[in-house]
């Protein structure tokens, strides 16, 4: 199964990623860029989540079409362009079940604060 969506925000923000969900626990997510006011911000990151069976189980996932990710964000207030965020740790929803959670992908290799204008 692979999906691929583009999101668009008041036509200054676009967000395009692909999609792939392998069995019951892995999602990939590749080719994620994204733009604001056409300066590229991510530019082709890949993006694997491991979910623990637990995690699957708590949250009572069972369709895929049901998961939402979402990754924490931090913006200094004194310095935009020090935008990070965490791929550590993402939040998975279930909506479906409207329940959620955040887990730590251990040994994964992700930063919790990776830069977001790295590519500028």
């Amino acid at each position: 199964l692979v999906n691929r969506y583009t999101y668009k925000k008041k036509k200054k923000m676009d967000i395009s990623v692909g999609s792939t969900r392998l069995g019951k626990k892995i999602i990939e997510m590749h080719h994620i860029s994204k733009k604001f006011d056409n300066k590229v911000l991510i530019d082709d990151l890949d993006y694997t989540i491991d979910l623990p069976d637990n995690v699957v189980e708590v949250l009572k996932i069972t369709n895929v079409e049901s998961i939402l990710v979402m990754n924490i964000t931090s913006i200094p207030q004194d310095d935009p362009k020090g935008t990070t965020i965490n791929l550590l740790a993402p939040l998975i929803f279930n909506l479906d079940t409207l329940m959620a959670g955040q887990i730590v992908l251990s040994g994964s290799g992700y930063d919790i604060s990776y830069p977001m204008f790295k590519h500028q």
